[in-house]
């Protein structure tokens, strides 16, 4: 595509893109070669201090939550008058703002997961921890890890991304884009928008990074083998998004948040970066930028 080709409206994303890449490069490079970085090269992550059963106990109340908040919302639109129901595409929206309110309300149900959710050390029958090296970071600078966390995962997520989607076209699988960017692109309502941003924003990578890192990953990583640990949520995290397209690229951006929760101790400074990416993925899809 020649810049002549590519509209005004464009051209800040695709300028913000080329810099953020850049950025990201620069904070690899750091990371390899700067003295400071050895401070996160070592575990921050203490082992977390729940039994089997009761993190089944917290699945099980996670999974509710789902499923209560997507019937609520289910149940509302079946109730509401037809010269009120939303189309289809605003009622898939809600479902899925459903499911996350559930999901959020379940994590917060259980005084297990909640409580000292990055420093809980003390042991359990089934495993002692881990030697705590460093103390996780502060709350200020997990915001400031976070930021630079999206700009590190930009470059590796974009480069799998387009590898995949290549494997994919060479096998001659077909795919579609992922239902809710498609909506992105087909929304015109400002109200819409705004909700569909802050879902995709916030709601959405609170709930999703407590889920996946917060709660599968660091139950894991102390019971069995840390590959398995690693892999196993990130699959999941990527399966449950429903699309081919994005599953390899997905799972890479999971397994690089569990390591960066891992390396920081701090959930927080995966929630800021998934936020982060997710409004970075809005704008490009808003702008119609073809990345």
């Amino acid at each position: 595509m020649n810049m002549v080709d590519i509209p005004a409206r464009q051209l800040p994303v695709y300028a913000f893109e080329f810099l953020a890449v850049a950025a990201g490069l620069v904070v690899w490079w750091k990371f390899q070669f700067s003295r400071a970085s050895a401070a996160f090269r070592v575990s921050r992550l203490p082992h977390w201090n729940i039994t089997t059963t009761t993190f089944l106990l917290v699945c099980i109340l996670v999974l509710a939550g789902a499923v209560i908040g997507g019937a609520v919302i289910q149940l509302a639109l079946f109730i509401l008058p037809k010269t009120a129901q939303p189309d289809a595409e605003f009622s898939l929206m809600l479902t899925n703002l459903g499911l996350h309110l559930g999901v959020f309300a379940g994590a917060l149900a259980s005084p297990h997961f909640v409580a000292r959710i990055d420093s809980d050390i003390s042991s359990t029958p089934e495993q002692a921890p881990e030697p705590t090296v460093a103390a996780p970071l502060s709350s200020r600078a997990a915001i400031w890890a976070g930021v630079l966390t999206f700009l590190a995962v930009l470059p590796v997520v974009g480069l799998v991304s387009i590898t995949w989607q290549a494997l994919l076209d060479l096998a001659g699988i077909a795919t579609e884009k992922q239902e809710m960017l498609d909506l992105f692109g087909k929304t015109q309502a400002p109200s819409k928008l705004v909700l569909m941003t802050a879902m995709a924003t916030v709601l959405a990578p609170l709930s999703e990074e407590l889920t996946f890192r917060a709660g599968i990953f660091r139950f894991l990583r102390g019971r069995i083998p840390r590959l398995w640990a690693y892999v196993l949520p990130a699959a999941v995290f990527a399966v449950l998004h429903n699309n081919l397209s994005v599953f390899m690229p997905l799972f890479m951006l999971g397994l690089f948040f569990s390591l960066v929760y891992q390396r920081t101790g701090r959930v927080l400074v995966t929630i800021v970066a998934h936020s982060l990416f997710n409004l970075n993925t809005v704008l490009v899809v808003l702008s119609g930028a073809n990345l």
